[in-house]
């Protein structure tokens, strides 16, 4: 079937759909998988089948955050040491240590999970999952397009706005860039030294008190796009296209780190490649 003969927007029953979301769904909350089950059942009243892939994630938050934090004590233990040079150095000696072994586990948490069962050093393991539903074409053909349809469907909040804490970054970079070059090349006076001091105190404690919280509705962000992919596939289940496969992928832990994409990817690329041709397929995300 053509799809110019399709209706291919039904706003009112998108609109529905937004309004029914309209709670925070924070990865790796109730909220997320209220919304989950929303989606899931709202598919089996139209008698369309969803799969669930689970998948374990750790906040890329919590790396953003300790870096910061890393290097802000790294440098504090630079100026600390041009103030008491005994107490300085034995703060720097065990800061070092200390960062040492964080970074050796951290590095583990940038990895895309494989299992289920694994477990994650200093964090705690969350679990969301993503929910798939296909929809095969009339035809079956070798080396068919397969169109791929995506959204998030998870939302999240901070106790800072983005403007804010675009800033604070902002500053941290331009005094990095302006303190270690003028102190490899000129003494720096005693008065510059301690407004370092303060000021890595006061960027410190921001860094330290950064929360993501459940407040956000996200009706922009994404449960617009999850209404308008429900209200797709359900269209599309009564009128499949003729040679080109459908599915409709909405995605968990999003705002974590693009977690539900990147295990989707990992897990599925090879049996896409296998089963169909990648050079004429699309993949269409709505967020």
């Amino acid at each position: 079937m053509s799809t110019s003969k399709i209706q291919v927007y039904k706003e009112s029953g998108a609109i529905n759909h937004v309004k029914s979301l309209a709670f925070g769904r924070k990865a790796g909350t109730s909220g997320e998988y209220i919304a989950m089950d929303y989606i899931r059942d709202t598919l089996k009243e139209e008698n369309m089948k969803t799969e669930l892939d689970p998948f374990l994630w750790v906040s890329i938050w919590g790396l953003y955050i300790l870096f910061f934090i890393v290097v802000i004590l790294i440098m504090l233990f630079i100026i600390l040491v041009s103030f008491f040079t005994i107490a300085g150095r034995a703060f720097g000696f065990i800061l070092i240590i200390i960062c040492l072994y964080f970074f050796k586990y951290y590095i583990v948490s940038i990895s895309i999970y494989k299992k289920i069962d694994e477990t994650q050093p200093f964090q705690k393991n969350n679990v969301s999952h993503n929910i798939i539903t296909r929809i095969k074409a009339k035809t079956d053909m070798m080396e068919k397009p397969v169109v791929i349809f995506c959204a998030h469907y998870d939302s999240i909040s901070i106790n800072y706005s983005e403007r804010f804490i675009n800033s604070i970054i902002l500053i941290f970079f331009a005094y990095v860039s302006i303190y270690f070059p003028l102190s490899s090349a000129i003494e720096v006076p005693f008065v510059f030294k301690l407004f370092s001091c303060i000021l890595l105190f006061s960027l410190l404690t921001f860094f330290l008190t950064v929360r993501s919280n459940n407040k956000s509705m996200g009706s922009v962000d994404n449960a617009s796009g999850t209404a308008i992919l429900i209200e797709l596939s359900k269209i599309f289940h009564n009128n499949p296209l003729n040679n080109t496969d459908l599915i409709f992928l909405w995605t968990g832990a999003e705002e974590m780190g693009i977690f539900g994409s990147k295990t989707y990817c990992y897990r599925n690329f090879k049996s896409l490649d296998k089963n169909y041709n990648l050079n004429k397929s699309y993949l269409i995300n709505i967020d």
